[in-house]
This record gives C-alpha cells, sequence and structure tokens, in this order.
C-alpha cells in the first residue's frame, strides 16, 4: 500500500488501482515499470479474461468481433442444412 495508490487481490489476478487528482485521469503520461518481487509486470494491448477481450484503451470492438466470428462459425452448418432443405429433426 502507498498514499497514491493501493493493490487489491482479486483470487489469482492482481489490479492495480491508482490515485485521481485534480481531473487528471485523462492525462496521456508514461508509467513506470510496474515491479512486484524483483519482477517486471509485462505491458499487454489486449487480454481475454473470462470469455471477455480486455483491451487497453477499453473498446468493445475487439470483443464484438470475436463474438461475431464465434456465432458465424457456429451458424455456417446450420445454413448449410438449410441450403439442402433436409427435413428438421424431430
Amino acid at each position: 500500500m502507498h498514499s497514491s495508490n493501493h493493490i487489491i487481490k482479486f483470487t489469482n489476478d492482481m489490479t492495480v488501482v491508482g490515485l485521481i487528482n485534480k481531473n487528471d485521469e485523462r492525462a496521456q503520461s508514461g508509467h513506470s515499470p510496474l515491479n512486484i518481487n524483483v519482477s517486471s509486470v509485462e505491458i499487454i494491448k489486449s487480454n481475454k479474461f473470462l470469455g471477455v477481450h480486455l483491451v487497453e484503451n477499453l473498446t468493445w470492438s475487439l470483443n464484438s468481433s470475436s463474438i461475431t466470428k464465434k456465432a458465424q462459425q457456429r451458424l455456417y452448418f446450420l445454413r448449410r442444412l438449410r441450403k439442402a432443405r433436409l427435413p428438421p429433426p424431430y
């Protein structure tokens, strides 16, 4: 714990929450490297957590395109069956 931030641990993941002063949450500044037990933490552009794609700029475009792609793949065989005019199973 530091006067400007807190480290909150959720199960096996770590989240670092920083202090926002004078409405500077939108200010673009370089971040100093984060070290935990002398190991540097890697900064990544995106990550998949519990099936949701999280991106560094917090947009939903990667998650939405991933869900759309998965739905298209799963609907492919249903479209093929409809095109072949097979009767539905009873």
